[in-house]
């Protein structure tokens, strides 16, 4: 994770409504992605992703990287589908007691 963190500020918010806590908990959750998406990068960049793996795979020495590195991808590809799900559920919520109150 980056040594920037600003997004943790907004878990010490004093929210007055369910509207603002989960403002709140968004801005937090879309600067938790921004991070792991950067850190996963290799992985899920297919230009990345591609050149690192021809380099393994040139080198039968190398061929169970090439083969840990597929299922890196793999993984990786899940985690930023399954946090982009959750950040949606959130965005939902706040939108949704946004409106209400």
């Amino acid at each position: 994770m980056s040594d920037n963190n600003d997004y943790e500020k907004y878990l010490q918010q004093d929210e007055k409504s369910w509207g603002e806590f989960f403002s709140n908990m968004s801005k937090y959750w879309h600067g938790v992605m921004a991070d792991v998406r950067k850190d996963i990068s290799c992985a899920t960049n297919d230009e990345e992703y591609n050149s690192l793996l021809s380099d393994l795979e040139s080198n039968p020495e190398n061929a169970k990287y090439a083969e840990d590195l597929k299922k890196t991808r793999a993984i990786a590809k899940a985690v930023d589908k399954s946090m982009s799900a959750i950040g949606k559920c959130i965005d939902g919520a706040s939108a949704l007691f946004s409106k209400k109150e």
